[in-house]
């Protein structure tokens, strides 16, 4: 695998959510949503304008469950 920026973002992220108070659990599911999107992009998330979110959700997503539609869109 090569290098992954959004990895060290990732963390940090997850690092201040964890200072806020969230449960574990949720940073968990969030950043592994954000992986994902990643994942599928090939390119670092601050790279994707929104309407490649629009193009994930309405490609990848489409026929998901609507609580997977709802639990990633968060």
């Amino acid at each position: 695998m090569g290098w992954r920026p959004c990895k060290p973002t990732l963390s940090g992220a997850a690092l201040s959510w964890s200072t806020c108070g969230l449960a574990d659990s949720t940073i968990r599911n969030d950043t592994n949503h954000l992986e994902l999107i990643r994942a599928w992009f090939g390119r670092p998330l601050w790279e994707l304008p929104p309407a490649d979110a629009d193009a994930y959700f309405g490609k990848v997503l489409r026929d998901a469950k609507p609580s997977t539609r709802t639990g990633r869109a968060r």
